[in-house]
C-alpha cells in the first residue's frame, strides 16, 4: 500500500512541476515583451501612454495575458506599478517611479519561478541604470 501511495503521489509531483513549466513557458514571452516596450519607452524618454501603439499594447496586455496567465499576485503588482508611476509622475518623483519598477520585475521574476531572497534591493535596476547611485539617493 505504501508503494502505490509513494507512486501516486511521485505522479502528482511530477504533474504539478510540468503544469508549472507550461504555465512558465505560456507567461514568459508576455513579460519578455512588457520589459521590452518599457525598457523601448524609457530609452526614448518616457512611456507614454498617449502612443496608440503603446496604448493597444497595455489594452492586450491587461484584458488578455494577464487577465489568463498572470498570477495573482502579478495582477495586482501590476495595477500597483499603474498607480504608483501615475503619482510619482504627477509629484515629480523619479525615484519613486522606478522603485515601483523594481516592485514590479520581483514579482514578474518570482512569476516565473525565480527565487530571490538572497537577491539585494535594487539590484534588478542596477541592471539597466549602471549609475544607479549616482542619480538616486535612497537613504
Amino acid at each position: 500500500m505504501a508503494g502505490v501511495l509513494g507512486v501516486v503521489w511521485q505522479q502528482r509531483q511530477a504533474e504539478k512541476a510540468r503544469l508549472r513549466e507550461a504555465r512558465r513557458d505560456r507567461i514568459r514571452p508576455i513579460y519578455y515583451d512588457l520589459l521590452g516596450v518599457v525598457f523601448k519607452k524609457l530609452s526614448d524618454g518616457g512611456v507614454d501612454a498617449s502612443d496608440p501603439k503603446v496604448e493597444e499594447f497595455f489594452r492586450d496586455l491587461k484584458a488578455r495575458q494577464l487577465t489568463l496567465g498572470a498570477s495573482g499576485e502579478m495582477v495586482q503588482a501590476f495595477n500597483e506599478w499603474g498607480r504608483s508611476t501615475a503619482q510619482a509622475q504627477e509629484e515629480g518623483n523619479d525615484l519613486g517611479a522606478v522603485l515601483a519598477w523594481e516592485v514590479l520585475l520581483r514579482v514578474i521574476r518570482e512569476d516565473l519561478g525565480h527565487e530571490d531572497s538572497n537577491l539585494p534591493p535594487l539590484e534588478l535596476l542596477r541592471l539597466f541604470i549602471t549609475d544607479f547611485d549616482e542619480h538616486f539617493s535612497t537613504d
